[in-house]
């Protein structure tokens, strides 16, 4: 978040106009009933704003439209096809980042401000003049900056404000970070260190190739029992009555109409039936010729972030959208070629408003028809899960009331919506026969929960206790089996079968450790040694690139080993015994094109730590405020 102050707006203005664009497509998703769940709950302060900074205000609606064009750009990433289908813990996250960024920004914006950096008029008619977008023939196109900022739908008069803001922020950052560089004595050492190839020779010893013998005799196996008697621990066990009370469990008890369901599936239509979708990069170039040149480059050069700096250093704009419907895409004639293009294919360049374009589909989405009565089931889960909610807190208070009428977990019925269950348990929740008990709690929930009902006295009398996210429990322990050793004759399977894996455990360890000795003590090489194992040759690996098919505990031991170094690990199935055989390190100057990258990265992150150290140090001393309950419902209304 923090490494993106100095590029707020988007660094290209046509990349600029277009999300602009893009956000109209997401106004559609909800907001509406957002809006009339904030202005009901009679909030404090305006219920439109969600945050303020200084006198700057930061809209419920520009937060919706940033968080929402986020969390769909996170849907196409992870595959999912649709935003339904995130996990509201990663909504959660995506909205709250996506709020501190606004506030950062209009941070900034007020401290520019403040430090008396006005932008001229001229400066920025200048500037406007000077952008290719807007240009043709080399002279500023006034109709064409009319017509884009028509398609985007934004005003004159806020285009210009965003573009004073944005020279506002780089007058005022550019100066801290630009003194910061990295010095070549710095990079090289890293750039050897991420790209040194290493090679392994190695034997693998598994336990597979090993067998125990016949069944010991019995004093062998009353050893083994007495000297590992903590293998053969029974723990403690209690048999407990339990009450749950969610959403979870109140929605399993509520019915739903078909009205409602209706309703909802024509409210998030757009979820279950859209058409095609393409995710795609796009060059924008003023002359042909220029496009041209940059489609024949693009063809022979696959790496996204050089073609992004051959636009930049060209003249034009690079763009990547993601997941885009045909008719989102604000210009017609680019939403023509998108969708006729081959996939992980660059087109010839053709003509736009905004000059001439080249474009390559990345992904293709396709269309999704979700007929209501395949989506019923999904809508009547979520309807009746927010209804939960809304009802918990009343829910709650009759299941105190019933606990302290003196009525037993028995009297519960299930007209209140929760869910009971009884059994012996252990401390991790399994039960006597060493399966997950089947309790309706999951994650830090259940681990909170079981950690009290065994630090809780035998026939204490239950009480309601918050379980945390909205759910709540109470409980009865009816009895307490203690821990003990299992004796001998009831264990003694169990004390073969250990023994047997003891065994084979020990035979591979000679097995291997003789081989590890015949290299390391009389100092021959490992394809020497005739151990009745294949000898396996790695392919070269460094930190940045690991091997696929070798175990990253070898890998991260090789980097620690010198030319001919022996070692011995153990893995999941055996243990291996491996020789390095090869130290390779790279130099840069054979590898200019990805040493720049790298040194690039490095100074990009040493001013991202300076801007971090600025921007934090602005944000405690602005002291911006939030309306919780606006955010909250937004939240709400997003993760589900």
């Amino acid at each position: 978040m923090l490494s993106r102050l100095r590029h707020l707006f988007i660094d290209s203005w046509f990349g600029r106009i277009l999300v602009a664009l893009i956000f109209i497509v997401f106004v559609g998703w909800g907001v509406s009933d957002i809006f009339m769940n904030v202005w009901n709950n009679g909030l404090n302060g305006d219920p439109n704003v969600v945050a303020k900074v200084g006198d700057r205000k930061i809209s419920v609606m520009e937060l919706d439209n940033l968080s929402q064009k986020q969390i769909y750009q996170e849907a196409m990433k992870e595959g999912y096809s649709d935003i339904s289908q995130i996990p509201p813990i990663v909504k959660n996250m995506t909205i709250n980042q996506t709020l501190q960024q606004l506030i950062l920004q209009n941070i900034l914006i007020n401290n520019a401000h403040s430090l008396g950096l006005n932008v001229p008029d001229t400066v920025i008619r200048d500037t406007i003049w000077n952008m290719p977008e807007y240009q043709t023939d080399g002279k500023f196109d006034r109709e064409k900056f009319n017509l884009q900022l028509k398609a985007a739908n934004i005003s004159e008069k806020y285009f210009l404000s965003m573009v004073r803001d944005q020279i506002s922020i780089q007058n005022m950052i550019d100066p801290i970070v630009s003194g910061f560089k990295v010095s070549d004595s710095f990079v090289q050492p890293y750039y050897q260190f991420l790209n040194q190839t290493r090679k392994l020779s190695f034997v693998s010893v598994p336990y597979s190739h090993f067998h125990s013998g016949e069944t010991p005799k019995e004093e062998i196996l009353k050893r083994y029992y007495d000297n590992h008697l903590w293998e053969f621990k029974i723990p403690e066990y209690r048999r407990v009555k339990i009450v749950i009370l969610s959403p979870d469990t109140i929605a399993k008890s509520l019915e739903i109409d078909d009205k409602s369901l209706h309703q909802a599936y024509e409210y998030k239509k757009k979820q279950f039936v859209h058409s095609e979708a393409r995710s795609f990069q796009v060059l924008t170039f003023n002359q042909q010729s220029q496009a041209q040149t940059a489609s024949v480059y693009w063809r022979h050069q696959n790496n996204w972030e050089k073609i992004q700096e051959y636009a930049h250093n060209n003249q034009g704009t690079a763009l990547e959208m993601t997941g885009l419907e045909k008719t989102a895409i604000p210009l017609p004639e680019l939403g023509n070629e998108v969708f006729n293009a081959n996939p992980e294919t660059v087109t010839e360049p053709f003509k736009t408003t905004l000059g001439w374009s080249v474009v390559k589909v990345t992904r293709i989405l396709p269309s999704k028809i979700v007929s209501f009565e395949q989506a019923k089931s999904q809508l009547k889960a979520e309807i009746a899960n927010e209804q939960a909610k809304q009802e918990l807190g009343s829910r709650v208070s009759k299941l105190q009331n019933i606990l302290a009428e003196g009525s037993s977990l028995d009297k519960i019925t299930s007209d209140i919506g929760a869910d009971a269950v009884e059994g012996t348990i252990n401390e991790q929740g399994l039960t006597l026969n060493g399966e997950q008990a089947p309790i309706p709690a999951s994650g830090k929930f259940r681990q909170n929960m079981l950690t009290k009902i065994f630090s809780t006295a035998k026939n204490t009398y239950p009480s309601v206790m918050d379980g945390g996210n909205n759910s709540y429990y109470a409980f009865l322990i009816e009895d307490i089996l203690p821990a003990h050793e299992e004796s001998y004759d009831k264990a003694k399977n169990k004390v073969i079968k250990a023994w047997q894996n003891a065994d084979i455990y020990h035979q591979a360890n000679i097995a291997a450790t003789d081989i590890y000795k015949a290299v390391f003590v009389q100092k021959k090489k490992l394809e020497e040694v005739k151990s009745g194992f294949p000898l396996q040759l790695s392919q070269g690996f460094t930190r940045q690139k690991p091997a696929q098919n070798l175990s990253p505990v070898l890998q991260n031991a090789a980097f620690s080993m010198k030319f001919g170094d022996v070692t011995m690990i153990e893995s999941n199935d055996g243990f291996v015994v491996a020789s390095l055989n090869l130290i390779e390190t790279p130099q840069s100057k054979n590898d200019q094109d990805n040493y720049q990258i790298l040194k690039d990265k490095l100074a990009q992150s040493l001013q991202n730590d300076i801007e971090a150290s600025y921007a934090i140090s602005l944000e405690q001393s602005s002291k911006p405020t939030i309306n919780k309950k606006a955010l909250d419902a937004l939240i709400d209304q997003l993760s589900h």
